[in-house]
């Protein structure tokens, strides 16, 4: 009697484990695909918080409504912990670059961060850097003539336009046989590692001339 005892005990206790946890996994799906709070977090981390640099107001909003969100949803110790002395934070108020002549043209640039401010509007004479040419180059051709100005990286982009329309609206039939679509591959993962790699050379290659002409 006893060896059977242990025997149902055994039988039934993983029946028992396995279905209180499918239950809670149902309980989990159950939350995201019907009561998901994601794009609403989404917004207030991203849209209403702005960019959150650290140490910056805007990040300071995000962090303070994560802890008042988590607060709402029962965790009773939610707090911001202190993890050492950062330094300054940094927060674009106001950024604003033009073309004054020979015609106006606004221009698009952001500040890198930790910018210091201009104190105000400047006006000088720009100058189009060849961004082709190697730091030895530029040293030979600038050097003396660089200070006061506004220095731009002259490089030409190759642009393509694309023969079909950059936006498209699919048909229901098109919606439709998108829900039988099988990947057949796998990402070319080596391709868009090698994209990530000539980007960041060209990136490093410009920031060198950058920091050549700056000296």
């Amino acid at each position: 009697m006893r060896n059977f005892i242990l025997a149902f005990l055994l039988f039934v206790m993983p029946t028992a484990f396995f279905a209180q946890e499918s239950s809670v996994i149902d309980q989990i799906k159950q939350e995201g695909m019907q009561h998901s709070q994601v794009m609403d977090i989404a917004f207030n981390l991203t849209e209403k918080s702005g960019p959150r640099l650290m140490a910056s107001p805007g990040f300071y909003r995000a962090a303070d409504y994560a802890v008042d969100q988590l607060k709402k949803w029962g965790l009773e110790d939610a707090k911001l912990d202190p993890w050492g002395d950062f330094g300054k934070g940094w927060e674009l108020t106001k950024s604003y670059v033009a073309m004054k002549a020979p015609w106006y043209k606004p221009l698009i640039a952001f500040p890198k961060a930790w910018t210091v401010g201009t104190q105000g509007e400047k006006i000088a004479e720009a100058i189009l850097i060849d961004a082709k040419a190697d730091s030895t180059e530029l040293m030979e051709r600038y050097k003396g003539k660089l200070a006061g100005k506004v220095l731009l990286m002259d490089e030409l982009i190759d642009y393509q336009p694309d023969a079909a329309a950059d936006l498209v609206r699919f048909t229901e039939a098109q919606l439709d046989s998108m829900k039988n679509i099988a990947l057949e591959k796998e990402v070319d993962t080596a391709g868009m590692a090698a994209e990530r790699r000539k980007f960041i050379a060209r990136y490093r290659a410009a920031r060198k001339k950058a920091e050549t002409l700056g000296k």
